[in-house]
């Protein structure tokens, strides 16, 4: 029987050996994170990260609806709230009083 080859460090292991291995162990999130780690590292260039999303394209429409979404949740966020010692810091009196042009106080 032969002996299985020893398995070098990731640290020893290139960007796409260590893609690969993490493909084949399987799990849903380490295929997605080899996936994105792919379209980083692939050269570092814009063409084959263009090239990945014509072969996935239904991940590059959730992606764009994700970054949609995301954008749409920031932009209609509510203000923030202001604290009440503040709101009672710079409360004023509505109280008004009325005048005639004479300086006596109207009733």
């Amino acid at each position: 029987m032969e002996e299985p080859e020893p398995v070098r460090p990731e640290e020893l292991l290139s960007d796409s050996e260590v893609a690969s291995r993490r493909t084949a162990r399987g799990g849903g999130s380490r295929r997605a994170f080899a996936y994105a780690q792919s379209l980083l590292t692939t050269n570092g260039s814009v063409g084959s990260a263009l090239s990945a999303a014509r072969r996935h394209p239904a991940r590059l429409l959730l992606g764009l609806a994700a970054l949609v979404f995301a954008a749409l949740w920031w932009w209609t966020a509510p203000p923030q709230v202001p604290a009440f010692a503040d709101l009672k810091r710079q409360w004023k009196s509505s109280e008004a009083w009325l005048h005639a042009r004479d300086g006596s106080l109207l009733s």
